[in-house]
């Protein structure tokens, strides 16, 4: 038998072991911030898997930059200009000379590459070498494991805990690295002391599902996620949908405008027909 037929029934094999695994070509950022010359690199030959991804809730004031206001003055500072320097430090510091933030690498008015950044944006956090995860609503102090015994912070409830885009990219990501409102480090899930328990609390996600991407995609009844993702919200009504496609397993084009019932019910009928996973008539 040729060895590309062996290859191909070893492949179909792993597949119907579990076929959310299914095996598909590494997705990478269309750009990223190189965080020493602050210039943009679209070439991912130089990045992958060697690249941090910002974790964060965008600003309610509006000031947010984006790809257009970045393109003319990365260097100057601003509200938002603020979080994206405090960001490449960020990195900087861990390591890393590139930077992927959601905001201000995609370019919204281009349609293609929006439809693209949609669905892929979770396999970009599972690609990444570490997330930073900025809670700009968290000042409490220091994150250590005392909080597990001690500390209840179940009901502390923050924006990040609270938003629909962020449960994928806490989930997704293989390593998170956690900073306050003031950029200070508090926590690091690759240290064997990490706060998990409480982390998890923080971020209310189940322990299982804290930075799983190191051990391949959640591997969970789809319903665990949606009743998750129910939990928290979205501007735009059909990102409840779009913003679970990686956690999912699946891929669809995004079309704002279709309204959320619609972008749900492709959603599950992308997953069944993907991962014949039917839990999600238990949701």
């Amino acid at each position: 038998m040729p060895t590309n037929n062996i290859e191909r029934k070893t492949l179909e094999a792993c597949i119907k072991r579990n076929p959310r695994q299914s095996v598909d070509f590494p997705r990478y950022p269309t750009r990223v911030i190189d965080t020493r010359t602050l210039e943009f690199e679209p070439d991912s030959i130089m990045f992958r898997n060697e690249y941090a991804v910002l974790s964060h809730t965008w600003m309610q004031n509006g000031l947010e930059i984006t790809y257009r206001d970045v393109l003319p003055a990365l260097e100057s500072l601003g509200f938002g200009m603020q979080k994206l320097y405090n960001a490449l430090k960020a990195a900087r510091e861990l390591g890393y000379q590139y930077l992927w933030v959601d905001n201000c690498c995609i370019d919204k008015a281009n349609n293609t590459e929006l439809v693209e950044a949609i669905s892929s944006m979770g396999d970009w956090y599972y690609n990444a070498a570490v997330c930073l995860v900025y809670i700009d609503d968290y000042s409490l102090g220091r994150i250590d494991n005392r909080f597990d015994n001690e500390m209840d912070i179940q009901g502390f409830n923050t924006r990040y805990s609270s938003r629909g885009w962020t449960l994928q990219e806490i989930v997704m990501s293989s390593r998170g690295v956690f900073y306050d409102k003031s950029w200070k480090k508090r926590a690091d899930t690759a240290h064997p002391w990490a706060p998990m328990n409480t982390l998890a609390k923080l971020c209310k996600v189940p322990r299982s599902l804290l930075c799983c991407g190191g051990l391949g995609k959640p591997n969970v009844a789809a319903s665990i996620i949606l009743e998750l993702a129910g939990e928290r919200r979205t501007t735009r009504p059909e990102d409840r949908a779009y913003s679970l496609m990686s956690m999912l397993g699946v891929h669809m084009a995004p079309d704002y405008g279709e309204g959320q019932a619609k972008a749900l019910a492709r959603l599950f009928e992308s997953i069944i027909s993907t991962t014949g996973d039917v839990s999600v008539f238990n949701w």
